[in-house]
């Protein structure tokens, strides 16, 4: 009888013990748990920003040599098999491992929101670091520089002044310059820079504003390939 009883007991503490630990398994409600996933996607963010901004500027949030990846419905299959396997411009095993896990995670996390645009104010100093920018770029294709005046303050096209944002840590910019007897007049040229480094002229008038990611352009009240 006590023999009985003694295995009734260990067999209702075995099973208040599973239930306890499936419990604690579960991640909602758990903040320790909660903590470890953010911490993974942290960790994620930093190899993506070592690993693949390059790439994907902004953290993912805008379009370089790859598209954004933000607020995309990304699954996390999907994501695995494109960094593991490759595609298009990206080439296969760019990380692997708990590194793999980590970038997985970090863009899983980015598809819920997208990073705000900030609309700036240009000052003085930033129109002068766009017309170098422009110069830089002219002396590059050995193009007399010549006449070149901008950013102008106004035209008869929309850029009508110099516009710039900033999306995580990646700005962009238009400006809209005239070189005397060179390619058109007033022609809006289009800039970028990451992280307080030098403004790159990236694409002239002819690509319009493609280039530029749509939530920019939605905060400059810009359409698509509208000069």
């Amino acid at each position: 009888m006590k023999r009985a009883r003694a295995m009734t007991l260990s067999a209702v503490a075995a099973t208040v013990g599973a239930s306890a630990a499936l419990i604690a398994s579960l991640p909602s409600g758990n903040p320790a748990q909660a903590a470890t996933a953010h911490a993974t996607a942290a960790e994620g963010k930093a190899v993506f920003v070592r690993s693949c901004q390059g790439c994907h500027p902004s953290g993912g949030a805008t379009a370089g040599v790859g598209p954004k990846l933000t607020a995309r419905g990304l699954t996390k299959a999907r994501i695995e098999n494109q960094v593991r396997n490759g595609g298009g411009a990206m080439p296969a095993g760019l990380v692997t491992g708990t590194d793999l896990d980590a970038v997985v995670t970090y863009v899983v996390s980015i598809q819920r929101t997208a990073p705000k645009v900030r609309v700036l104010r240009p000052s003085s100093k930033m129109k002068k670091a766009l017309n170098n920018a422009v110069r830089r770029k002219l002396k590059a294709k050995k193009i007399s520089r010549k006449g070149l005046r901008g950013p102008l303050k106004g035209t008869r096209r929309r850029t009508t002044q110099v516009k710039w944002a900033r999306v995580g840590t990646t700005e962009w910019a238009i400006g809209t310059f005239t070189r005397a007897k060179v390619g058109k007049r007033n022609q809006p040229e289009i800039f970028r820079r990451t992280a307080g480094k030098r403004w790159v002229n990236i694409v002239t008038s002819r690509g319009c504003f493609t280039r530029v990611p749509a939530n920019v352009r939605k905060a400059w009240k810009i359409p698509k390939g509208r000069c």
